[in-house]
């Protein structure tokens, strides 16, 4: 029996850059093109300074990737 390997990849952004960050993230998936996404979560937290978006990749690689 194969156990699998599962990775987190986070990316964490003002709110401000969201677009920046969109544009780190569809730069990542293209690079990352072989893997499996399993989950994916996003989350706000927020002060008197701004507000921050983290978003969170849970996902598994292929033999090819």
């Amino acid at each position: 029996m194969m156990k699998s390997l599962y990775k987190v990849k986070m990316f964490k952004s003002i709110q401000q850059d969201i677009p920046q960050m969109e544009d780190v993230i569809n730069q990542w998936l293209e690079e990352n093109s072989g893997i499996q996404i399993i989950d994916l979560a996003q989350s706000e937290t927020g002060s008197r300074r701004g507000r921050d978006t983290v978003v969170t990749f849970l996902y598994s690689e292929t033999p090819d990737s």
